[in-house]
């Protein structure tokens, strides 16, 4: 299955010539992680909401898979991103300039009102921007909504175990920002694909969680896009050049329940982080 699965992955990549390389001359797949991590930090910190996080990132892609970006403006149009993801939650964590000035600014940059002036219509010149590249096209279903909804349909009545379903589930579907194979997988692969993970790891422990019919259609129908997610997971926990984004990952679910799964459950994928 590995190596069909090896195969398979090799002739999508052959096919598929990935379109931040097409379109962006300073801008690499590397640095867009940087950034996406950078951005999961401030989210963690100021936000705490996944959805929103997902949504930016979508954003960030799609300006990524559109338009030749300036490196300088990368970091600005970034933190834009994960701002208007949250005014469309209508979240109470909306950023005001000056917050956005501290994130991508030295205080240098800033230190006459004449400069702080220049910044602020920077700002806003910056973010019409955005939203004329994206067309103003905000309404879409992410990876995150899709997972809750399926993580509902399980009907999960201890409570105990539908907060470790859903952090786990979480955690496996947050790698998939990450790596740029992720993206040839459909945001309902994606969440139904953590769901069978999570399900599968907590069956090692014991924990029997059934599947709603319309899930066992989709796991059905789907079963090698599942294969192929799952393989992408194995393979992305398996390497270290992927420690840093993985750190911030972990830390999020700093929580006993996810230790305990954690260490117990997930050793052979993730050891080498612990």
């Amino acid at each position: 299955d590995i190596l069909l699965l090896s195969h398979k992955r090799q002739l999508i990549l052959n096919k598929t010539i990935n379109p931040i390389k097409q379109i962006q001359t300073k801008i690499t797949f590397n640095k867009r992680n940087i950034l996406i991590s950078w951005l999961t930090e401030i989210n963690m910190k100021y936000i705490k909401n996944q959805n929103i996080l997902f949504s930016a990132v979508k954003y960030l892609d799609k300006i990524l898979y559109k338009e030749n970006i300036n490196i300088n403006e990368f970091q600005l149009i970034g933190i834009l991103c994960l701002n208007l993801a949250t005014k469309l939650e209508n979240s109470q964590k909306v950023m005001r300039i000056n917050e956005i000035m501290s994130l991508t600014t030295n205080v240098e940059e800033r230190d006459t009102i004449r400069k702080e002036m220049k910044l602020i219509n920077h700002i806003k010149r910056t973010e019409m921007k955005v939203c004329n590249i994206l067309n103003f096209e905000f309404g879409q279903s992410t990876s995150v909504m899709i997972l809750h909804r399926l993580i509902q349909l399980l009907n999960i009545r201890n409570k105990k175990i539908e907060n470790i379903f859903t952090y786990i589930s979480n955690f496996f579907l947050e790698i998939s920002l990450y790596d740029e194979d992720f993206y040839y997988l459909e945001e309902f692969t994606k969440a139904l694909s953590c769901v069978v993970l999570t399900k599968l790891i907590l069956e090692q422990k014991n924990i029997q969680i059934g599947f709603h019919k319309f899930l066992k259609h989709c796991v059905i129908n789907r079963k090698n896009e599942i294969k192929r997610y799952l393989y992408l997971c194995q393979n992305y926990l398996k390497e270290s050049k992927n420690l840093k984004y993985m750190k911030t990952l972990i830390c999020k679910y700093q929580m006993s329940n996810f230790n305990y799964i954690a260490y117990t459950f997930l050793s052979e994928f993730i050891k080498i982080f612990f």
